[in-house]
C-alpha cells in the first residue's frame, strides 16, 4: 500500500468518500506501525555515534566538521558526548 496520495480531479460520489476517509486512516495506520519513537531512535544512533560506526566517507566528513568549532559544540551537546570525546583517526 502506498502511503501518500493525491487530490482528485472530480468530486466523489457518495461510496467513493466513505473510502476516501478510510484511506487516510489506513495510511496513518501503516506509518505508525513502521514508526520508532525519537527517544528510541536517538538512543541507538548515539550508540552509533559513540562507536564511530559510519560509512568511511561520514566519519571522514564528521572528523573535519569537528574542527569547527560551532559545529564541535553543537555536535557533542546534540549527542551528549563528553568533552574528551575523539572520532578514532582513519
Amino acid at each position: 500500500m502506498s502511503t501518500h496520495s493525491r487530490p482528485r480531479a472530480q468530486p466523489l460520489r457518495s461510496s467513493e468518500r466513505v473510502e476516501a476517509t478510510r484511506l487516510p486512516a489506513q495510511l496513518r495506520q501503516a506509518r505508525l506501525s513502521e514508526s520508532a519513537p525519537a527517544e528510541a531512535w536517538w538512543h541507538r544512533e548515539r550508540e552509533r555515534v559513540v562507536a564511530g560506526d559510519f560509512l568511511p566517507e561520514v566519519g571522514e566528513m564528521y572528523r573535519q566538521s569537528v574542527s569547527f568549532a560551532k559545529f564541535d559544540r553543537e555536535f557533542r551537546q546534540f549527542w551528549q558526548l563528553p568533552v574528551d570525546f575523539a572520532f578514532a583517526e582513519e
